[in-house]
């Protein structure tokens, strides 16, 4: 066997080599892919860095990339995980086609931020316009029910969720017992 052992710490020459065939990084503008990553890699960052992310809302905003739901929904959550609901709320308007996964954003955004009543609006907003929920915006509503105890809500949303075919879902399951305990 043999054995190669460098002193440590091993300094290895790291050669800096730029081909003159590739073109330059610096000056392209940031897609909507490396925006939708910062916003949701540094999400946890709450206090300190929510200015910086508002920065970079402003330049997505200004690429035209807020408007794309990817990059929207990441917004929207990246604000209410800060306690900024007025910003989530103007990045879910600015959202050029709302989908059913903008819409669960906005209602679990609401909920977390313990301000059901919103989440409701949203819940009828969604009917409105004949999108179909899932399970994930019934357990959504659920726990904002039981959060703010409107027992009255959640018996409406366990009607709609019998009507629905969500009865044996796992998720939908856990919430009502939650809301009934």
């Amino acid at each position: 066997m043999i054995s190669l052992s460098l002193p440590f710490p091993a300094k290895l020459p790291v050669p800096h080599v730029k081909p003159s065939n590739q073109p330059s990084r610096q000056n392209l503008p940031p897609s909507s892919m490396s925006v939708n990553h910062c916003n949701s890699r540094f999400h946890s960052l709450k206090d300190r860095l929510a200015r910086h992310l508002h920065a970079g809302h402003v330049t997505a905003r200004e690429l035209g990339l807020a408007s794309v739901n990817c990059v929207g929904n990441s917004l929207i959550s990246m604000y209410a995980r800060c306690g900024n609901m007025e910003n989530a709320r103007k990045a879910f308007n600015i959202l050029f086609d709302e989908n059913l996964i903008s819409y669960n954003t906005i209602v679990n955004a609401y909920v977390n931020s313990l301000n059901s009543e919103e989440a409701f609006k949203f819940f009828n907003e969604i009917e409105d316009t004949g999108t179909q929920v899932d399970a994930f915006t019934f357990a959504s509503l659920l726990s904002g029910a039981s959060s703010i105890g409107t027992i009255g809500k959640g018996e409406q949303i366990h009607a709609c969720i019998l009507k629905s075919g969500f009865k044996s879902n796992l998720h939908i399951s856990n919430a009502l017992i939650s809301m009934y305990a």
